[in-house]
């Protein structure tokens, strides 16, 4: 056997050697092009390696935007979340569209309408965008976006005004506290913005995306809105699902408790340690709380429908296409 293997290495040593003449002697006859060979390996490398940095995509410096992470805007004035939800883009079509959600962070409600959105490109480009305000929606669609735009920067404020902050100060100057500043006297308005980056990347290119109408856009998004709403609303009927079995238990812990008791030496110390009149009433406390919340849940589904109805119609105006600047 280990002749054999020894043969066998020693014909394959033969034939590479044969190879090596051959080639050597072919080398030998084309002197001239042995010559050129090397450079020309090296130009083609070199060919390769810049046409695959061509393709690809130049980013900037500025970090991408997380999807999913919201930023707040309008500090103490009407704060608000708002948050990077999608984006894709079209690169034989040339447009992009971004989604965003809307969320109030306070008891104050939110009004889109205070929402304002500032869209730049990285390298200049003769870019216009669309902004559908859809309730706690908005819809950002860039047209004529070409390849190499390298990066998009989103600039949102909110100009909501602070509705408690204006009640004090009216209260004060109707007591004469700023009577002396009550002529230079403005609204406050949000002071803080948040800024998100889109860097330029093949992974979320997606040349199957349709350009469609903004009546689309707007429908299709009051639609994903109003299944997050149901889902809200079966997540609270489980939550007041374990309130009531709670509530159950706590129940059968008095009744047993009031029977033990017959029997028992009152101990002070443990009987303050679990109340289960008090945890009913908390258990009841929550299921009110989950119960309003389907309210409110129902209700925004039918300002969402019928939002969905004045689009349709006509009714429903939506603004002007928006020239895009560019990062300064």
């Amino acid at each position: 056997m280990f002749k054999q293997f020894i043969d066998i290495c020693t014909k394959g040593v033969h034939r590479y050697q044969a190879w090596l003449r051959r080639v050597h002697q072919w080398l030998e006859d084309h002197f001239r092009l042995r010559k050129f060979l090397l450079p020309a390996i090296i130009l083609g490398i070199m060919i390769g390696l810049v046409i695959n940095t061509r393709m690809v995509p130049k980013i900037t410096r500025f970090p991408d935007s997380a999807l999913g992470t919201a930023q707040q805007v309008g500090g103490q004035n009407g704060a608000a979340n708002i948050t990077l939800q999608s984006r894709q883009y079209n690169q034989n079509q040339q447009f992009m569209v971004i989604s965003m959600s809307l969320s109030g962070t306070t008891a104050q409600v939110v009004d889109p309408e205070f929402i304002h959105f500032k869209v730049s490109t990285m390298v200049p480009q003769d870019v216009r965008y669309e902004l559908l305000p859809l309730a706690n929606n908005f819809i950002l669609v860039l047209k004529h976006l070409k390849p190499g735009y390298q990066g998009i920067q989103i600039i949102v404020t909110s100009k909501q005004p602070n509705i408690q902050a204006l009640q004090q100060q009216a209260s004060s100057q109707s007591s004469g506290a700023e009577s002396s500043s009550s002529s230079s006297y403005k609204p406050a308005v949000a002071s803080s913005k948040a800024t998100f980056v889109i860097n330029e990347r093949k992974g979320f290119i997606d040349n199957k995306l349709q350009a469609r109408s903004r009546t689309d856009y707007a429908v299709d998004s009051l639609k994903k809105s109003i299944v997050g709403e149901r889902k809200s609303i079966k997540q609270q009927d489980k939550l007041i699902a374990v309130y009531k079995n709670q509530i159950i238990a706590d129940r059968h812990e008095e009744d047993s408790a009031a029977q033990d008791s017959q029997y028992q030496v009152s101990d002070s110390s443990t009987a303050a340690s679990y109340d289960p009149g008090a945890d009913i009433k908390t258990q009841k406390g929550s299921i009110k709380d989950a119960q309003k919340t389907q309210k409110t849940s129902r209700h925004q589904i039918k300002l969402y429908e019928k939002q969905i109805d004045d689009v349709r119609s006509g009714k429903y105006k939506f603004g002007s296409d928006v020239s895009a600047s560019t990062v300064k």
